[in-house]
């Protein structure tokens, strides 16, 4: 009877995990392309001349200008700035700037999306840097299918950085990332 017991509680713990497993798989998705980046188009901008739709970025990095899309969503990264309308008041600290980077995004999926300036994460040379609320912040919207939203996103970074990459998380599960340059 005790080995019964002993062999129905492994069971049962075997069970729990096989079926949290199908859930974490069903959430995160079952296909090795979803939440993977592809460039779609471009939007006439000066950094980026040539189309090239469909184009699989190996490394998820796009530039200003690129269309990029996944699985549920489509953003275009449509301008990237340095923002120099502060006041007296209000202005980068010594050695830095501020940046802006305008996005649009819209989404292609069948269910509601959540999106917005939270899923970004800046980076100069490495270090994460602050993002900072300007006037026309774009904080977040839920999105309908179909539906699009359109923001922009303020950092304060080095002056003299080299590397600077904005980071948009499409997928909280598998932490999927897209990477847009601000400049490298």
């Amino acid at each position: 009877m005790e080995e019964k017991k002993k062999r129905g509680g492994k069971l049962k713990w075997i069970i729990i995990v096989i079926v949290v497993l199908g859930i974490i798989s069903a959430v995160g998705g079952n296909s090795e392309d979803k939440g993977k980046a592809k460039k779609v188009g471009s939007v006439n901008t000066a950094d980026n001349k040539q189309d090239t739709a469909g184009e699989q970025n190996t490394n998820n990095k796009f530039r200003a200008g690129d269309i990029v899309q996944t699985d549920v969503l489509k953003i275009t990264y449509i301008a990237v700035s340095d923002y120099t309308e502060y006041s007296e008041y209000f202005q980068p600290k010594d050695g830095y700037k501020y940046i802006k980077a305008d996005f649009e995004i819209e989404n292609v999926g069948n269910r509601d999306e959540f999106v917005g300036s939270h899923k970004f994460k800046c980076y100069a040379d490495g270090y994460d840097m602050d993002e900072k609320l300007m006037k026309d912040y774009w904080s977040s919207a839920d999105l309908s299918p179909g539906k699009k939203t359109q923001g922009s996103v303020y950092y304060e970074v080095p002056v003299n950085a080299k590397d600077v990459t904005l980071e948009y998380e499409t997928n909280y599960f598998t932490q999927d990332k897209i990477i847009f340059v601000v400049s490298e």
